[in-house]
């Protein structure tokens, strides 16, 4: 059982995370990346709660939480510098056809982190869609071709990759965490 202190620190350290979130989802938006904040902070705060529950305060916890907001920025960073040309090239015979660049970016990038934070929630076991909107899906029979699809799942299976990876690293650093992880349904 967690004294109150620690249930307090606790608290304070999601709520920081949280905070943290939103900071970095502003810093983003500045710098021209399409980010949704609704579900960044709702990931982030699943993150820190799951770290928090199996880790409890302490080092690996902050560690864990630190490695989750650069994995979840980063990939969002390096997609976009990577990739944003695939989108153009694979839109050939699809809805997106004539849309312009930045129209075709706009219903991509969002599709692709609500995919991603759908698939990252899910593999950890939680049900995504209590903590998604309903219409988080809407836009992908625009995706329509094999090109497309395949685009879009490609992205979403290597940024979600990236992310459970360092989740997983980050819980196999801890030993207590395996047996707290066998106890988690």
């Amino acid at each position: 059982m967690i004294s109150l202190f620690e249930g307090i620190m606790l608290s304070l350290l999601a709520l920081g995370t949280l905070g943290i979130t939103s900071y970095l989802n502003r810093i983003m938006k500045k710098r021209g990346f399409k980010v949704n904040r609704a579900l960044n902070l709702s990931l982030m705060g699943v993150i820190a709660i799951l770290l928090c529950i199996v880790g409890g305060l302490s080092a690996w916890t902050l560690q864990g939480i630190a490695f989750a907001l650069i994995l979840l920025y980063a990939s969002s960073q390096d997609f976009t510098n990577r990739e944003a040309d695939d989108v153009r090239y694979s839109v050939d015979g699809s809805y997106l056809d004539e849309l312009d660049d930045d129209n075709l970016l706009m219903r991509f990038y969002p599709l692709l982190e609500t995919s991603v934070a759908y698939t990252v929630l899910t593999r950890l076991g939680y049900k995504a869609e209590m903590y998604l909107d309903n219409t988080i899906f809407d836009g992908v029979y625009e995706f329509n071709t094999p090109a497309t699809v395949n685009l879009l799942g490609t992205a979403t299976g290597d940024i979600a990759e990236i992310c459970l990876h360092e989740i997983e690293r980050t819980a196999r650093a801890y030993p207590v965490c395996e047996v707290a992880l066998l106890r988690l349904p």
